[in-house]
């Protein structure tokens, strides 16, 4: 059985062929969650989650929450099933504090899941977040993408430059930038771009049925690329780790 580090290796390597289930319908609904709760169970399995919908906010339609492991993606109907995605054990899963949780600026996706179905996140690692430390740490990477040696203290460790910068404000990335800026994956980018163009030509591309196969990649990538930036970047400083999850609790 592959270990976990190996999983994040395999995740994303190609988007066209990742494993992906449309949980759609009532019987697929429950197998998903099954699955989901087994792979919890078998392993420490770490999940990425991502939502997606109309003008998504307390105010705006939540229409998809895709859940992924490093195996396998599902991707849940909430516009064709509603609560019923939450009530089944989704919901129970994504507030579990003890299950850690990938996401990226999680800011909109929680406003909705709280203020539409009542489900309050816990355990979630804020990918976004976990950037900024990232690239506290690793000043050359993000600007150049080449590694260094006069950034390293004379341990070969990364200096921690949050005091040198405690009066300036940390620039936030989006998510495909992320992507291009550390993966470097042509692939995740064009899906990226492609969904992004959908959306520009129809803002309510998301309540639209049935869902186009570049919508599906789109929720594929924007979950399964989580895995290997975290992967890449989590090691930073472990006292910074302990601040990611309290902030991305918030």
């Amino acid at each position: 059985m592959p270990s976990r580090e190996e999983l994040f290796r395999m995740a994303c390597e190609n988007a066209t062929d990742y494993v992906y289930k449309l949980v759609d319908g009532e019987s697929v609904l429950q197998e998903a969650i099954s699955e989901i709760k087994q792979k919890i169970a078998e392993r420490n399995t770490l999940l990425a989650v991502d939502c997606e919908g109309d003008s998504l906010s307390r105010k705006g339609a939540l229409t998809i929450i895709t859940v992924a492991t490093a195996e396998k993606v599902y991707i849940f109907d909430v516009q064709k099933l509603g609560q019923r995605v939450f009530t089944s054990g989704l919901g129970e899963i994504l507030e579990d504090k003890s299950r850690e949780k990938l996401m990226f600026d999680c800011r909109q996706d929680s406003d909705a899941l709280w203020h539409q179905f009542q489900v309050k996140l816990g355990g979630v690692l804020d990918i976004q977040l976990l950037e900024v430390i990232y690239r506290r740490e690793n000043p050359s990477e993000s600007t150049t993408n080449t590694h260094q040696n006069s950034n390293k203290n004379r341990r070969g460790f990364q200096s921690n430059r949050r005091s040198q910068r405690i009066h300036e404000i940390e620039k936030l990335f989006g998510f495909g930038h992320c992507i291009e800026l550390y993966l470097q994956d042509e692939k995740l980018s064009n899906v990226k771009d492609k969904g992004k163009e959908l959306l520009k030509e129809d803002k309510r591309v998301w309540m639209k049925r049935p869902l186009t196969d570049a919508l599906i990649q789109y929720c594929i990538v924007d979950t399964m690329a989580m895995f290997r930036l975290y992967n890449k970047m989590k090691e930073v400083n472990g006292g910074e780790q302990s601040r990611l999850r309290v902030a991305s609790e918030k």
